[in-house]
């Protein structure tokens, strides 16, 4: 009887051993059946430069602007910036209408940290003031704006 059980343990290790080690066949493909990668042509990107502007800050505060006289070239930024807990309408041209530099005018007042940016694109004179305040010396400017760059 223990010579049949040696048997049987043996036989049952050399099975678990061939299970354990046998790996399936992998067929490696032939060199002519491999392919390579093909490539692609890649996109090319066209990058035009357009002539971008300066940008110039007035600062609103309480005491007043930052600039009251400032001169530009056309295609400049202006940005005004209310750094002041009131509010400040910036708007160009004469009171009440704005019209002298169409569309400069935020159309509002406006609030601590909000900001108003406008690009002159036309050559010339562009008086600025701020329609809520009273104080006009301190609140005005003039902006010159010259011809392009």
């Amino acid at each position: 009887m223990k010579k049949i059980i040696i048997s049987l343990v043996i036989i049952g290790a050399l099975a678990a051993g061939w299970l354990v080690f046998k790996k399936p066949s992998k067929q490696t493909p032939a060199l002519s059946e491999l392919t390579s990668p093909t490539l692609s042509p890649s996109p090319t990107a066209t990058i035009t430069k357009e002539p971008i502007g300066s940008r110039f800050e007035i600062i609103i505060r309480k005491e007043g602007v930052s600039s009251q006289n400032l001169n530009i070239k056309a295609g400049d930024t202006v940005i005004f910036v209310n750094k002041d807990t009131a509010l400040h309408w910036p708007a160009a041209g004469t009171h009440p209408t704005h019209n002298l530099c169409p569309g400069f005018d935020p159309l509002h007042g406006l609030t601590q940290g909000e900001t108003f940016s406008f690009t002159f694109n036309q050559a010339g004179v562009c008086p600025f003031h701020d329609h809520l305040n009273a104080r006009k010396e301190i609140f005005s400017g003039v902006i010159i704006v010259e011809g392009g760059k």
